[in-house]
């Protein structure tokens, strides 16, 4: 299946070894400006699964808190606190790096999940409603409506269902 919206389209495969040749196949081709990709599969227990091209807000959060940590840290030493070795400065030290990480993780967290292209999109959650146990969904984004034509184009190859919404 096939649901397009103005410069994404989703692909409903018979298998997960159909997705993948597909996958290797755009990606092999450089005539299609694919800017974001998606996953989206059902598990034994009708859960939706996505495995997109993106962060999710633990991983962002992860990197935010360790980059906010370091930051912090290097900045305790630039404006001097090392100079003396005293019990504060471990302390202040200490403080730093907690308030680093907590600010890294909060901004990194928030920029992550307004940016997602997760489980609540509604191309997502479509998909995951016209998924058949064994079929898994590809959802592609492409910078402009003549690279969307380039895509269909691509996909004629595969046999995938077409569905317009």
């Amino acid at each position: 299946m096939m649901i397009h919206s103005g410069t994404s389209l989703i692909a409903i495969f018979k298998s997960r070894q159909e997705v993948m040749h597909a996958v290797d196949q755009l990606t092999e081709t450089d005539l299609v400006a694919i800017s974001r990709t998606a996953v989206v599969a059902r598990d034994k227990n009708g859960s939706t699964i996505v495995v997109g091209s993106h962060l999710t807000p633990e991983e962002a959060g992860l990197i935010g808190g360790i980059a906010g940590a370091l930051i912090l840290a290097f900045w305790t030493n630039q404006v001097g606190f090392f100079d003396s070795a005293q019990l504060f400065t471990f302390v202040i030290l200490l403080a730093t790096t907690i308030l680093g990480a907590l600010l890294g993780r909060l901004i990194a967290r928030s920029i992550a999940s307004a940016m997602t292209f997760g489980s609540r999109h509604p191309e997502v959650e479509t998909a995951a409603e016209h998924l058949k146990l064994g079929e898994v969904a590809l959802i592609v984004e492409v910078e402009s409506p003549e690279a969307l034509s380039q895509l269909r184009r691509e996909l004629e190859h595969f046999d995938a269902e077409v569905l317009e919404h």
